[in-house]
């Protein structure tokens, strides 16, 4: 299986320990493509399953060339694709739990209170609202 990883810095991390997640995953190939934050999320899918960066500087393509040898990277031959760093976000969800108590959970007297269920059904789709963007 050939495995696309992408994403943010976070990808750093990973590939560091890339030796030994792959000695757990035995058959997988893997190709690493990351840049930070920023230019991370503005990388989209173009008609052609190339992943690149949209309206990316001189800068960011001298540092895509430099981190991952390129400026983009073709997706049609993979199997797997996954995205590390993505927030999904992340400030909606702390800002959810700031200031709703879980009603299953002990209180901790914040101003509102929500459902675990409705709070496990808001992440979700903050979640596959992110996947569709990405």
């Amino acid at each position: 299986m050939r495995l696309a990883i992408v994403g943010s810095s976070h990808v750093g991390t990973v590939r560091q320990a890339a030796a030994d997640v792959l000695a757990v995953l035995p058959g997988v190939e893997a190709a690493w493509f990351a840049l930070p934050g920023a230019p991370f999320r503005r990388m989209q899918v173009d008609a052609g399953g190339v992943l690149r960066i949209r309206d990316a500087t001189a800068e960011e393509q001298r540092l895509s060339r430099r981190v991952n040898g390129d400026t983009c990277l073709d997706l049609a031959p993979f199997d797997r694709i996954w995205v590390i760093g993505n927030r999904f976000g992340f400030g909606r969800i702390v800002q959810l739990f700031l200031e709703r108590d879980v009603l299953e959970w002990p209180r901790t007297g914040r101003p509102r209170g929500m459902s675990l269920a409705f709070g496990a059904r808001v992440l979700e789709t903050l979640v596959e609202e992110a996947c569709a963007r990405i």
